[in-house]
């Protein structure tokens, strides 16, 4: 049966399947990019099941296998989605995730093409639409199925394995094929912070993913933990009631997710620096189009004498691979090749040289792009770059060692030498960055008390035990990954912390002052201990009695889109370390653009 014999779908159904049909409806779930919130596309999950009968969803496709109906009531409910979609706001830039039922290539009146003719009805592309292939089912005659979806990724579709890590033959099919993305259950993603088995095995998926130049959806993010560690990770894309549970209402779906922003705010200033490195090494290549003539390609290649890595796109500008200009050589150089390829018969596209090759984001960090290089293959000297998915450039393997050493030589000149926490440079681009910042913030300052005494009679080697000791304490107490913990110098330390309360942050600094103190105990003689006091020269020359170490601490706050300037700050901690040390207690100052109020 031709794709013109199949006008009528729907009357091809018998009048259950019909009513059915006009029940079932679907809800949208965005996809987005981990490091922007940029929606990639929705996927479309079928709702109504129990109001038209079934117990679940999964029986609605058993019922109409059994009946060998399941690929004419795919297709119906295929064409209900697009119609969906396209009612979505710059749906023609967006992408319908779309999950097919692997048993309808069993079905006797299978066949392929006709969702280019939905598609193209809505003014929409092959580009738009993403065939979604769970690995729940078996795969009942994997080179069929395989065959299939290459001939979908030649026509411009993209293809994604759902559930991968949850079925029977996921790596199986990863081997024997390249989807374009892969979106990790659920079942790995839950708690995954706290189980460290599941961590080993996402990274594992990711990196192979990564090698492959396949694209990372972790699915089901229900938390801020998971949803940082899948971005520290190095997946591409989120989806999950964190972001948007799954809507009914198209109006409700968004171009962008603001809560990624937002979460990823905490991380801004160390993003920033990777990314300007990368960027500062990046080469870009002007790519072409999957859909390009060999006649358009060859002509760039003349164009271009030195060019021997073409990438290629798609209509939406991502990436599909790289065309290496030695895999053409023998066309282009031969005296017939050129004619060969060019011949239709012959049966050549451009896809068929196109290789895969790592893909990272630009806003990954240096870290994961070395981890990719360094267990890729001997052949793969460059990685694919892209911002929210779409092309950015090339980076190669002498580029990422001169971008990693930049980083560490950058770090090293702005970190304290013993502590190796953060310098003087790093925490005044923090305190700039906290003036008309939407979040509140907080600086907090650490100063000890009776150190210089205490080092005097015990030596510099004990204080800088000391020193290492409250680093610690700061390590401990603050989220690395979301506070800046520094060192200004000598026995003052600094943490710089946004979007928490007063109250948690007041307990995090009574933390540290207590554990302080009553770890430093153990440094000072018996005698010492005993008298609580140690005898030393002041400032002066004088001989006097000093307590034992303790530590001052003082806190600004900053509220968000607060308006000030750098000098207003030291004079407001100059006064704040004063009262701290008078007062052995905790001061405080709100900021409320130029007014403070004591807490």
């Amino acid at each position: 049966m031709n794709i013109s014999g199949r006008s009528f779908l729907l009357s091809e159904l018998n009048k259950n399947w019909k009513e059915t049909l006009d029940i079932l409806t679907h809800a949208f779930q965005p996809i987005v990019s981990i490091h922007s919130g940029a929606t990639l596309g929705f996927e479309a999950l079928l709702r109504n099941t129990e109001i038209a009968g079934f117990p679940s969803i999964g029986e609605v496709f058993d019922q109409a296998a059994r009946e060998k109906c399941l690929f004419t009531l795919d297709l119906e409910l295929r064409k209900k989605a697009i119609n969906k979609f396209r009612q979505i706001k710059h749906s023609e830039k967006l992408k319908l995730f779309y999950n097919i039922d692997n048993r309808i290539i069993e079905m006797p009146d299978f066949e392929i093409g006709i969702t280019r003719r939905f598609i193209n009805k809505h003014n929409l592309n092959e580009n738009n639409f993403t065939f979604e292939i769970s690995e729940k089912y078996d795969f009942f005659n994997q080179n069929k199925i395989r065959n299939i979806l290459e001939l979908y990724q030649q026509q411009g579709y993209s293809v994604a394995l759902d559930d991968f890590g949850s079925g029977y033959s996921g790596l199986k099919y990863f081997y024997n094929f390249a989807p374009d993305y892969i979106k990790i259950d659920r079942f790995f993603i839950n708690n995954m912070p706290q189980i460290d088995k599941k961590k080993i095995i996402v990274t594992g998926i990711i990196n192979i993913a990564k090698k492959l130049g396949i694209k990372i959806i972790a699915e089901g993010i229900e938390t801020k933990e998971e949803y940082l560690l899948c971005r520290d990770l190095g997946c591409d894309y989120v989806q999950g009631y964190l972001i948007q549970k799954p809507r009914i209402d198209v109006n409700s779906l968004l171009p962008e997710y603001d809560n990624v922003k937002t979460l990823n705010m905490k991380e801004k200033r160390r993003d920033g620096t990777d990314k300007a490195i990368i960027l500062k090494n990046l080469k870009f290549s002007q790519p072409v189009n999957y859909q390009t003539s060999f006649i358009e390609l060859f002509d760039k290649i003349k164009k271009i004498n030195e060019l021997d890595t073409i990438p290629v796109v798609n209509k939406h500008y991502e990436p599909q691979g790289v065309i290496l200009e030695e895999d053409l050589r023998k066309y282009v150089y031969s005296m017939y090749g050129k004619d060969l390829l060019l011949n239709k018969s012959f049966g050549k596209s451009i896809s068929d040289f196109i290789k895969k090759y790592p893909i990272m984001d630009i806003n990954d960090k240096l870290e994961n792009y070395l981890e990719i290089f360094s267990n890729a293959s001997e052949n793969v000297n460059f990685i694919i770059i892209t911002e929210d998915g779409k092309y950015k450039g090339l980076l190669n393997t002498r580029a990422l060692l001169q971008a990693i050493n930049e980083k560490n030589l950058d770090f090293a000149r702005n970190m304290n030498p013993l502590t190796k926490l953060a310098g003087n440079t790093i925490i005044n681009d923090f305190i700039n960055e906290s003036y008309n910042n939407e979040k509140i913030t907080f600086l907090i300052y650490f100063d000890f008390d009776n150190f210089k005494p205490f080092n005097d009679k015990y030596g510099f080697r004990r204080g800088d035990r000391v020193i290492m000791i409250f680093a610690d304490i700061l390590r401990s107490v603050f989220d690395n990954n979301s506070s800046l913990i520094g060192h200004i110098g000598g026995d003052d330390f600094f943490v710089g912390v946004r979007g928490e309360t007063y109250d948690k942050i007041h307990d995090c600094v009574l933390e540290c002052t207590e554990r302080f103190h009553t770890t430093v105990k153990d440094l000072y003689n018996d005698q010492d201990k005993r008298s609580g006091y140690i005898i030393a020269e002041d400032r002066f020359g004088e001989i006097r009695k000093f307590g034992l170490l303790t530590v001052s601490a003082f806190i600004v706050e900053i509220p968000k889109n607060c308006a000030v300037n750098m000098s207003v700050v030291e004079d407001i901690t100059a006064i704040l370390k004063h009262n701290a040390k008078s007062s052995k207690t905790i001061a405080a100052t709100t900021l409320v653009c130029n007014q403070m109020h004591k807490h």
